[in-house]
C-alpha cells in the first residue's frame, strides 16, 4: 500500500488545501476502538498503556509534525456526529460526482454496551487515560 507524507513533494505539486478531520472526544475514540476490536478495557488495570494499546487501531496512520511542517495544508476539525449538519456546510462547497450511486450504509462496528464501559463512569481513570 502506497503512503504518502504530507512534507513529500507530491504534495507540494497540489498546492494548498485543507484538510478536513473529524474531531471526537478521545476516550469515545478509543472505547469506540476497542469496541471494534472486541475488548475490554480494563480500568483495574496496572498499566493503562497496554490497556490503550490494545485496543487502538491504526495508531501512526497520521503524524501531527507532518501537518505542523507542511504550510500548504490547514487542519479543519468538524464535528463527524450527527454527520447531516457537515454534509449540509459542504455541499455547496464540492463538485457533484460525475457518476452518482445510492448510498448504502454499512456498519463497521457493532453498537456499544456503554453501560459496561468503566471509562464512562471513572471519571479519575479517564482523566488519567485521556494525558
Amino acid at each position: 500500500r502506497c503512503r504518502q507524507r504530507l512534507g513529500t513533494e507530491s504534495y507540494k505539486k497540489v498546492g494548498p488545501m485543507e484538510l478536513h478531520v473529524p474531531c471526537r472526544d478521545p476516550i469515545s475514540h478509543l472505547l469506540s476502538q476497542c469496541n471494534y476490536r472486541r475488548r475490554q478495557f480494563n480500568c483495574d488495570a496496572e498499566n493503562f498503556r497496554k490497556e490503550i494499546d490494545k485496543c487502538l487501531v491504526f495508531p501512526n496512520r497520521f503524524s501531527k509534525e507532518d501537518f505542523h511542517r507542511n504550510p500548504d495544508v490547514a487542519l479543519k476539525c468538524f464535528n463527524p456526529l450527527p454527520i447531516d449538519h457537515y454534509l449540509d456546510f459542504m455541499g455547496g462547497k464540492l463538485q457533484e460526482k460525475r457518476v452518482v450511486n445510492e448510498y448504502i450504509h454499512r456498519d463497521t462496528n457493532k453498537p456499544r454496551d456503554k453501560e459496561h464501559e468503566c471509562l464512562r463512569k471513572n471519571k479519575e481513570v479517564a482523566s488519567e487515560v485521556r494525558n
